[in-house]
């Protein structure tokens, strides 16, 4: 793959993540962290709940390219 610079938006290769807590803890707080610096180098797709403190604040903050809502549901 070529350099950062180098790759147009629509070559940008496609991540997915998944978070399964809908709150705003450890574990997201650091998904968050690494979705802000893969802006422009990955194309961010997250898979994650549909409502809560995390998914809001994705939502609000653009960092996530796609977003896929998860079934609600214990797990």
């Amino acid at each position: 793959m070529a350099s950062g610079d180098d790759v147009a938006p629509g070559d940008l290769p496609i991540v997915l993540f998944v978070a399964v807590p809908h709150s705003l803890g450890g574990s997201n707080r650091s998904l968050v962290t690494l979705l802000k610096e893969l802006d422009g180098k990955v194309h961010r797709a997250l898979a994650a709940p549909p409502d809560g403190s995390f998914p809001e604040l994705v939502r609000a903050q653009g960092l996530a390219d796609t977003y896929i809502e998860t079934p609600r549901g214990r797990y």
